[in-house]
């Protein structure tokens, strides 16, 4: 018992500390922005938003289903009858009458604006004239069909009567559609950029880690030299000096390496309560590719304006606004509708008989007109909607001449910021040389610690710069893919976006699913 007790105690214990090992999970850009994309709080809320909009276009168009209806009525009519009256009821001194009628069909509005009734109606009425004068019945039953139709021929006339509100909410939605990708590509760049500030602070600190272990290294050298009496304990202190500041900086670099992983979690929406075991193993490494084709300032500007989601929401605001002009336009025409009926009617002394009968059918055409005598609220309607075009033409002029300059300072950054990086490369190289150098000759007697410290401050000095200017370099490249809409052909496209599996995010990674398009 003893022993199966034990052997469950380190079964439980290992599953612990198995759960408490760090797991490390590979990424690279491309699985960053895919699991980004999938669990970003911003781009999820745009998504419900999106549904949210689309329910309300079929909450509108919803206005023009059909509508079954029933209406039922019974009635009791009791009263005196006047001079004039008793000439058409019998002279009889009072009209009693019992009258039970029912309508039932269906009714609706067309997409032209037409408004029509299909029903089928009857009546059972029984009162005193007709027991005065009908001895083998005491009720009178009518059926028929009823027919109308009410056709605006002005106002509310068209797609721009009855489908404004519908052609409006499509209009907005594909507003909100170019919000969204801009928001995604927002997101997209941001994780770009993360990415690379993260992988800079790692190498930094790398570069930290082994100019430390040779301090201590020397360190050790030199005291057993001052044992010795070779030097003097002054370069001991130097070199202690420099090792302090070495593991400030790696504590430095520690933070910012915490800031940049928790930069991640945050895109990701997880918290750092259930991810503190949590690391990234960042797969891509900054390079350049000699082989890239850059193209001209105009050939990136052209492409910019088919896809920048900035000039294409103003594009889709002015359509908007257009759609909207057209609506007003309609809304400021005075009512003049067509009216028509017909209807097909029965009377006989039974509840079963046939419902139509061709030889009585009763119609009616007619126009009905109706207009302000003023229409100042129209009027001003519409005069808002042209002045609202004429603000988005002058906001897509602005939006224009700002992309033209704005990809010209990006394309100029990236290429400066690439020939920058070759020079920090090949002065990366001399410095290199220099501190192996100055080392030899250190181990010769030639050259003093502090002649080695100063050059490894200034090879880490260089080693900084070099991975700025380069990370500089992936972020201007970056900065002009997002400007082109290049981020979505090169990391994810729209396509995949939809095809993500967008559910309840949970406060957890997973190895396996990271940045998997289900």
């Amino acid at each position: 018992m003893k022993k199966v007790i034990t052997i469950c105690c380190i079964g439980l214990l290992s599953s612990v500390w198995a759960s408490n090992e760090p797991k490390t999970i590979d990424v690279d850009i491309k699985s960053m922005i895919v699991e980004v994309v999938k669990r970003n709080s911003n781009i999820i809320f745009d998504r419900m938003q999106d549904q949210i909009i689309e329910s309300q276009i079929k909450l509108e168009e919803s206005g023009f289903d059909p509508t079954f209806y029933v209406n039922i009525t019974k009635q009791r009519t009791d009263v005196p009858n006047g001079v004039d009256e008793k000439s058409t009821r019998g002279y009889l001194n009072d009209y009693e009458e019992n009258l039970q009628s029912q309508e039932m069909g269906i009714k609706g509005v067309t997409s032209i604006g037409s408004q029509w009734s299909l029903s089928l109606t009857s009546s059972a009425k029984q009162s005193n004239l007709i027991n005065k004068y009908q001895s083998d019945y005491d009720t009178e039953f009518r059926k028929g069909i009823k027919l109308s139709l009410v056709q605006p021929l002005l106002k509310g006339f068209g797609e721009h009567g009855a489908m404004g509100k519908v052609n409006l909410a499509k209009a907005e939605r594909k507003i909100y559609s170019k919000k969204s990708q801009k928001n995604i590509s927002d997101v997209m760049g941001g994780t770009i950029q993360s990415y690379w500030k993260y992988y800079s602070a790692k190498q930094l600190k790398e570069s930290y880690k082994s100019s430390l272990d040779f301090n201590e290294k020397i360190t050790k050298l030199l005291e057993k030299k001052f044992e010795a009496g070779e030097i003097p304990y002054s370069e001991v202190l130097e070199a202690k000096s420099s090792g302090l500041i070495r593991q400030a900086q790696l504590k430095k670099i520690d933070s910012e390496i915490k800031k940049y992983k928790n930069d991640f979690f945050s895109l990701l929406n997880v918290s750092t309560y259930n991810t503190q075991d949590i690391d990234f193993n960042l797969l891509e490494n900054p390079s350049i590719d000699e082989n890239e084709k850059v193209l001209s300032l105009q050939a990136y500007f052209e492409k910019a304006l088919e896809i920048w989601p900035e000039f294409q929401i103003a594009k889709n605001k002015l359509e908007k606004e257009l759609l909207q002009i057209k609506i007003t336009e309609n809304y400021v025409k005075p009512q003049l509708d067509l009216i028509t009926s017909a209807s097909s009617g029965t009377l006989t002394n039974t509840f079963k008989d046939r419902v139509y009968d061709d030889e009585h059918i009763s119609w009616s055409v007619g126009l009905q007109y109706s207009g302000s005598l003023y229409n100042n609220q129209a009027i001003n309607a519409l005069r808002i909607a042209k002045l609202k075009v004429n603000q988005i033409k002058l906001e897509l002029d602005t939006l224009k001449k700002g992309l033209y300059n704005a990809i010209d300072t990006k394309l100029e950054s990236y290429n400066n910021s690439k020939e920058e990086v070759e020079f920090y490369k090949d002065s990366l190289e001399i410095k290199k040389r220099l501190l192996a150098d100055t080392k030899k000759a250190f181990n010769f007697g030639e050259k003093s610690i502090k002649d080695v410290i100063v050059q490894e401050d200034d090879l880490i000095e260089y080693q900084n710069k070099f991975f700025n200017r380069l990370i500089d370099f992936k972020l201007s490249k970056a900065s002009l893919d997002k400007a082109i809409g290049e981020l979505f052909n090169k990391y994810l496209s729209m396509e995949e976006i939809e095809r993500l599996k967008v559910s309840n995010v949970r406060n957890e990674l997973s190895k396996e699913s990271f940045g998997v398009i289900r």
